[in-house]
């Protein structure tokens, strides 16, 4: 609820509409209470919402920029309708079946939409809320083995398979990483805050003619022309703001981006690479501390063809 309540005072700012996706209605009541304490306005449409007035419920919120947040479970809001007029999503709580929250992300991403939409996940670590991400993306991939690439490898290990199906309570508060990031470590997925803000500050000092000027951010001879270019980098720009609040209010453990884990596809040559990379950094690291070892010895001292050092 603490993330919930910083993307939506964020969004709201940025005149951002969201659509605001959980399972229950339960849920739904919950955060239907959210929003009337902090004044959201909102719609609401779940399985008691009458067939004849839910078209209606989304015709207003398409047109009617004023509505902030459209509140809806996955199940009845999820599949067959066009809600173009938000820019943002957020499924606050995962299903079993990922093909029900695959439909309820692709309500606002349809033709019509002139807006780069960004979709955020809620997952609680240390809860089985991680254990059902987990089986949805091994859900996923093996819908991608059987239907797209039948060579495909996965990326987990035995052991890890395993872990899909047994939930273990038990977490080392010293680890700042959560179950699912390491999981998923081999699929680069995971979205490094700290090195997005030092390039971003390191742009903010760049060079001209040779010294760094303080606060200028880039030098380019290129105009660029392209208005989707500009507003790609301006959306990317408030998605990384989005993510600094969320980190500095340490109530975010990690970020993972789900589409290059579904569309992640581990090759041979992928893991030939990895371990050559590996090994040639080690190999280097090596004739490094040994070249110091040579330099720091004394004269009279064996080297390595077993000739003494003269002076």
């Amino acid at each position: 609820m603490v993330v919930l309540e910083t993307l939506l005072k964020i969004w709201h700012k940025q005149n951002n509409r969201c659509l605001l996706f959980t399972q229950s209605k339960q849920m739904l009541n919950i955060l239907e209470g959210f929003l009337i304490k902090h004044n959201y306005s909102y719609l609401k449409m779940d399985g008691t919402t009458s067939i004849a007035s839910r078209q209606g419920l989304v015709s207003k919120f398409n047109t009617d920029s004023s509505i902030f947040v459209f509140l809806l479970t996955t199940r009845v809001g999820g599949l067959g309708i066009n809600l173009t007029g938000a820019n943002r999503v957020l499924i606050f709580d995962p299903d079993w079946n990922p093909s029900t929250d695959m439909q309820a992300r692709e309500r606002a991403w349809r033709i019509g939409q002139t807006k780069n939409v960004t979709i955020y996940r809620l997952l609680t670590s240390g809860t089985i809320e991680e254990k059902i991400y987990h089986r949805q993306i091994f859900k996923q991939f093996l819908t991608n083995r059987v239907l797209q690439d039948p060579k495909q490898r996965r990326f987990f290990k035995s052991n890890d398979l395993h872990e899909l199906f047994r939930y273990d309570d038990e977490h080392d508060s010293d680890d700042e990483r959560t179950e699912t990031s390491i999981l998923l470590a081999g699929t680069n997925s995971e979205i490094n805050l700290k090195e997005n803000y030092n390039r971003r500050k390191r742009k903010r000092n760049a060079k001209f003619e040779g010294e760094r000027v303080p606060n200028l951010s880039k030098i380019d001879s290129k105009i660029t022309t392209n208005q989707q270019d500009v507003q790609n980098d301006i959306d990317k720009e408030k998605d990384d703001y989005v993510l600094s609040k969320l980190f500095k209010k340490s109530v975010v453990h990690s970020a993972l981006q789900h589409d290059t884990i579904v569309d992640h596809s581990i090759n041979d040559n992928v893991f030939i690479e990895a371990e050559a990379h590996r090994y040639a950094e080690e190999a280097v690291k090596a004739l490094k501390k040994s070249a110091q070892e040579c330099y720091s010895a004394e004269s009279g001292i064996p080297n390595w063809g077993g000739r003494n050092i003269l002076q």
